[in-house]
């Protein structure tokens, strides 16, 4: 049915795939949907594998999950009706979408669960894919650790969650709350344990998750989750913060506009030193942070290791529990 060589818009073309068809990629442009599986490491990744659950997962009648019902199905007919040939919410381009669907509240729509939960009475993952808060990387950062967790015997939870947009921080943790909530209050139905859940993240979504779990410990009517699972996160904030500015300084105007669209799509084009420290995991950190098990690899070269290491410095300072693996390549 699919190969290495099979394109990410042949998938999305797949009868057996309508109800994730744009949830390769979220919001993808013309060079991802035209890659190609081997591109994205087909092997070491488990995307075969990863894609055939993915198959079986999507005859399930409750398999996805949407979080706001009503801006869901207004935001859909929408898509549906402003397209000239049958096209995706999550097919259109970002820019495209800023038009009729511009409220931050109509970008609810876009907000769902996918529910990987098989195993009766088990504590459930729910995970966070990353993709620098401008769209989900859910092929390489969801699919396949949905099924990994699925094989170690837990239940797991994929979340779409707000992005693509600047100040979008804020709303997918907002949206994170949300499922959290959601799965709290539909447990029975769901058949989930929801005492000792974890949250995992990778990149940007390890920022999330992190996000997530500091806003949990500030709001007791919020689970906090037990565990987390932070895969080369994005946490270093202020680090971003600082590097921008030192570009800025420097007069290179163009870099420094490059390199802050992170930060513009965590907390706007106008954002402060201030309202970024909120979200920064090593600033706002305390002892009650929950067991963490964080990887990243030296050599990254998109999301610097040094946030890890001092992360990782920080945990230990606290006394929090925490297992750490760093590795090359």
């Amino acid at each position: 049915m699919f190969h290495s060589n099979t394109t990410i818009r042949e998938l999305s073309r797949m009868p057996v795939f309508r109800k994730v068809e744009d949830l390769f990629f979220t919001h993808p442009d013309q060079k991802k949907l035209e890659s190609s599986l081997k591109e994205y490491g087909v092997e070491k990744c488990g995307l075969l594998d990863a894609l055939q659950d993915l198959a079986l997962q999507c005859r399930r009648d409750d398999f996805l999950i949407p979080l706001y019902p009503e801006e869901w199905n207004r935001t859909h007919a929408w898509a549906k009706e402003a397209a000239q040939k049958p096209k995706s919410l999550h097919q259109y381009p970002v820019e495209y979408l800023a038009g009729p669907v511009k409220e931050k509240e109509e970008k609810r729509g876009e907000v769902c669960l996918l529910n990987y939960a098989v195993h009766p009475g088990k504590p459930y993952v729910l995970i966070l894919p990353g993709g620098g808060y401008n769209r989900e990387w859910m092929l390489v950062e969801g699919y396949p650790l949905a099924t990994e967790i699925n094989r170690l015997g837990y239940n797991a939870f994929l979340l779409v969650y707000r992005c693509g947009y600047y100040g979008c921080l804020s709303d997918a943790v907002e949206d994170t709350v949300e499922a959290v909530r959601y799965i709290e209050k539909h447990k029975e139905q769901l058949r989930v344990s929801t005492e000792n859940y974890a949250v995992s993240g990778a990149s940007a979504g390890g920022h999330l998750a992190a996000g997530f779990a500091l806003e949990a410990l500030r709001n007791e009517q919020i689970p906090a989750p037990h565990t987390l699972w932070l895969c080369y996160p994005g946490i270093g904030t202020m680090d971003f913060y600082f590097a921008v500015e030192k570009l800025r300084k420097e007069g290179k105007k163009e870099e420094a506009d490059t390199a802050a669209q992170y930060l513009y799509r965590m907390c706007g084009e106008h954002y402060t030193r201030q309202n970024l420290e909120k979200w920064d995991l090593l600033h706002e950190m305390t002892e009650t942070f929950p067991d963490t098990y964080l990887i990243h690899m030296e050599d990254d070269p998109t999301v610097p290791v040094t946030s890890s290491h001092t992360l990782d410095r920080r945990m230990t300072e606290l006394g929090s529990r925490h297992i750490t693996r760093f590795g090359e390549r």
